[in-house]
């Protein structure tokens, strides 16, 4: 099973927390290495908004959050317009997969359409 991860972080402007743009990258730090930790052949990950220092293997785009306060939904739409892998997994900056995750999506298999 292929996977696009879309994080989605308004950075330290987020609104709900007051944390800097650095807790913010360490946090999406944690949430990236809890991918990797999967083990899973193929993914992609794709970041919408904040700042970009996640590496080259991390995609990155840009979000100008005075166009709208908290606009998560354009940012939710904005990974499904760039995903290259049909199975998305939209997540927010304080969101991590626990050990295991990818290792129940092979046992639960991927006969369905929309999965929560």
């Amino acid at each position: 099973m292929n996977f696009t991860f879309g994080i989605i972080t308004g950075g330290a402007n987020n609104g709900r927390e007051s944390l800097s743009n650095i807790e913010i990258s360490d946090r999406i730090c944690n949430i990236i290495e809890s991918i990797r930790s999967q083990n899973i052949p193929n993914y992609e990950i794709i970041i919408v908004g904040g700042i970009n220092n996640y590496g080259e293997d991390i995609r990155h785009i840009e979000f100008d959050e005075s166009q709208r306060e908290g606009w998560i939904t354009r940012k939710k739409n904005i990974i499904v317009e760039n995903a290259k892998y049909d199975n998305l997994v939209i997540m927010h900056d304080y969101i991590k997969l626990e050990h295991g995750w990818y290792q129940g999506f092979l046992e639960f298999g991927d006969d369905w359409d929309v999965c929560m």
